[in-house]
């Protein structure tokens, strides 16, 4: 497979996620630049529920599976997971495993605090702290 073929296809995966969905060709080609690919075998923990969650996964190949409890029957994940824990920066809601070996963009949060608030569907502004006064008697 080509580099440029390679790149095509991880531009469609992040082309066809809701959360990625208002994003121009630019700002996808940028925002690919944080991701790093790898490749895990079936079984592998990619996220565990009520953990800290420290890295937004794509699925490029493969299949995850979630678990929202330790024995609850498991459902097909997403196309991607943990956009929303790492926005609020809280924990992953799901225990998400490879159920298959799989092939994944992964961002952990040092890159993720990288990608521009307007990638985040946030205004610029959100996170600035708000301008405190000195109260005047």
């Amino acid at each position: 497979m080509t580099w440029r073929a390679r790149t095509d296809g991880r531009l469609r995966a992040l082309r066809a996620l809701p959360e990625l969905a208002h994003l121009g060709e630019s700002d996808l080609r940028r925002l690919l630049r944080h991701f790093d690919e790898v490749r895990v075998p079936a079984g592998t923990v990619v996220a565990t529920a009520g953990q800290f969650c420290g890295q937004y996964v794509v699925i490029l190949d493969g299949r995850l599976e979630t678990r929202t409890s330790p024995g609850s029957p498991a459902g097909t994940a997403c196309a991607s997971c943990g956009w929303d824990a790492m926005c609020k920066r809280g924990v992953s809601r799901a225990t998400v495993v490879a159920a298959s070996d799989a092939r994944l963009l992964v961002m952990g949060r040092a890159e993720f605090r990288g990608v521009p608030m307007k990638a985040r569907g946030q205004r610029q502004d959100s996170k600035a702290p708000a301008q405190v006064r000195p109260l005047r008697v």
